[in-house]
């Protein structure tokens, strides 16, 4: 192998390596799967829900007195949750539905999923690693000369086998 071909392939080996990293960074970054995360926000409107019913429970007792209602009131001075509104008048499904709307589809894992496929990704990485340093090697073993990425695993560097 010419040192220029050897060059370009160890280029294509880092470039793979980075996209393979893009990928793992992709999925280990969500805790939750989609379905894990709407059925978390599902709950968080069923609540809305509730305290807006019990709210509007409330405003239609005092109007049954004879008091005016309060349906829409707003106080300025402090936060306004306005999902115990809205969630009552248009529903869970249809807010939810909003919501989620909008979600980036990415990587639908449940954890265990997503463990076995970041451990997939480590071993890739690691065989990418390990086809790198092979080439450096090469490259020196004919008087090239070429750098080792800064963040090169020691494992491989020194080549080491570890064992789980």
């Amino acid at each position: 192998m010419t040192p220029k071909t050897s060059i370009e392939k160890l280029s294509a080996i880092r470039a793979q390596r980075v996209a393979k990293l893009a990928e793992r960074a992709t999925i280990a970054q969500f805790e939750l799967s989609r379905e894990e995360a709407v059925a978390k926000v599902r709950a968080t409107l069923v609540a809305h829900e509730e305290r807006g019913a019990r709210a509007a429970r409330h405003a239609w007792s005092t109007v049954l007195t004879g008091q005016p209602g309060q349906f829409f009131t707003v106080h300025i001075d402090r936060t306004i949750n306005l999902g115990d509104l809205l969630v009552p008048l248009l529903g869970v499904d249809a807010v939810l539905s909003a919501l989620t709307r909008h979600l980036n589809d990415g990587d639908d894992l449940a954890k265990p999923e997503r463990a076995a496929r970041l451990a997939a990704f480590d071993a890739e990485l690691l065989q990418l690693e390990r086809a790198e340093e092979a080439l450096i090697r090469e490259i020196e073993a004919t008087g090239g000369d070429v750098l080792r990425r800064a963040d090169a695993n020691p494992v491989v560097v020194l080549d080491v086998e570890v064992s789980a």
